[in-house]
């Protein structure tokens, strides 16, 4: 099952129209038909064009060392939206929630909503949304281990994020298809109060 530290850093400017742009590591980058990275889905919750640069096995460390961040800089344009998520081939001897934390704090520092930049709690939302799926539902949904998902469950986890998006103060928020109600009137819960998707929120 996902982690529920999984949390991303979503980075605005404000504009017109906007591309939105992903970056993140095999829970969010295509897969090969068995599996599917959330990161596929998100288009469909969009009225925005969107491009996923994620790559399975890294972390936000090899992405920076291998000039991934530096190719997605070189095409993001005033106005775009960048999601950033990892946290699955980085964690190693550490706890998971040592990456919620710094996912909290990165934001912070880069100034949080005043700046453009909203800290999501995907983890959590989608933490909500598989204990009201129910077990059955969820193990069919990670047909080779515990961490890559079923193309139908990486659509589910893109709901998930879609609801921390639509709970939360982003600008990316008006560019989503579905309402918050529409979103919390199914398996995916309620906003999550304590957190409110941005770095204001209380960490647990």
């Amino acid at each position: 099952m996902l982690s529920r530290s999984l949390a991303a850093l979503v980075f605005t400017a404000a504009a017109a129209s906007a591309t939105v742009h992903l970056c993140g590591d095999s829970t969010m980058a295509r897969g090969n038909g068995i599996i599917d990275g959330w990161g596929q889905y998100l288009q469909y919750s969009l009225n925005e064009p969107v491009v996923n640069h994620a790559v399975g096995g890294r972390s936000a460390r090899s992405f920076t060392r291998e000039g991934r961040f530096d190719e997605v800089l070189a095409q993001v344009e005033s106005g775009d939206f960048v999601v950033i998520e990892f946290g699955h081939s980085g964690s190693f001897a550490w706890a998971p929630s040592r990456f919620f934390y710094y996912t909290w704090l990165a934001a912070s520092r880069l100034g949080g909503p005043a700046k453009g930049v909203h800290f999501v709690p995907h983890g959590q939302y989608t933490a909500q949304a598989m204990k009201n799926a129910g077990a059955a539902v969820v193990n069919a949904g990670f047909p080779q281990d515990h961490t890559h998902t079923s193309p139908s469950m990486a659509d589910f986890v893109s709901q998930a994020f879609v609801l921390g998006l639509a709970c939360g103060t982003s600008d990316l928020k008006a560019a989503l298809k579905n309402s918050t109600a529409d979103l919390t009137s199914g398996p995916l819960g309620q906003c999550v109060s304590d957190y409110n998707s941005t770095v204001t929120g209380l960490l647990r």
